[in-house]
């Protein structure tokens, strides 16, 4: 997966970046702030680690735009049966060219 350098959602646009030492906490690969409509990933971390960091992140911006008020358990789950439903479902993925 190619990390994009934006994502929409709704009617938002989500810039996303890659950063070096996102944080000194070592357990921090990503974060998203709602003011700046910013995801940002560790840029240093695995390519499937920045799969899983940015479907998070992605989530935790579906839960602030739209009011769901998602703990941090909750995404944490719902991100990863999505990861697991996307990598073992490759079908599921294919999005036709506009």
């Amino acid at each position: 997966m190619i990390i994009p350098d934006k994502i929409k959602i709704g009617a938002r646009d989500i810039r996303v970046c890659q950063v070096d030492h996102l944080s000194d906490d070592e357990d921090r690969w990503g974060d998203y702030n709602p003011r700046t409509g910013t995801i940002r990933i560790e840029a240093g971390s695995p390519p499937d680690m920045k799969e899983e960091v940015l479907l998070h992140e992605v989530l935790e911006a579906i839960s602030d735009i739209y009011g769901l008020k998602l703990k941090e358990r909750q995404v944490l789950t719902i991100s990863a049966v999505l990861l697991a439903i996307a990598r073992d479902n490759a079908f599921l993925i294919h999005v036709s060219d506009k």
